[in-house]
């Protein structure tokens, strides 16, 4: 069995803080007359930095954190390919 380390937890914390983030930039694009700029730059942050932190071995991780990573990668990006069918 594998052990589940805090920086999987903080891993699947971080996609959960990303959702949000992301739905709520895709809900006030309208206010800013449609710019996708804010939508992109918060995706991407939000896909960067998990990939860095597991690159630099911060700390220790497992299989489930790179699997959540992965997770969290194609559900961003679903998320934004998404965005662009809201008005």
């Amino acid at each position: 069995m594998t052990a589940i380390y805090p920086l999987d937890f903080a891993i699947i914390i971080w996609g959960v803080v990303g959702t949000y983030r992301i739905k709520r930039a895709i809900q006030l694009r309208p206010e800013r007359k449609y710019s996708n700029t804010p939508i992109v730059v918060t995706t991407m942050v939000f896909i960067l930095v998990p990939l860095i932190v597991l690159r630099a071995n911060f700390a220790e991780y497992s299989a489930v954190g790179i699997i959540a990573v992965c997770v969290e990668i194609f559900w961003f990006g679903y998320l934004v390919s998404r965005s662009r069918n809201v008005t």
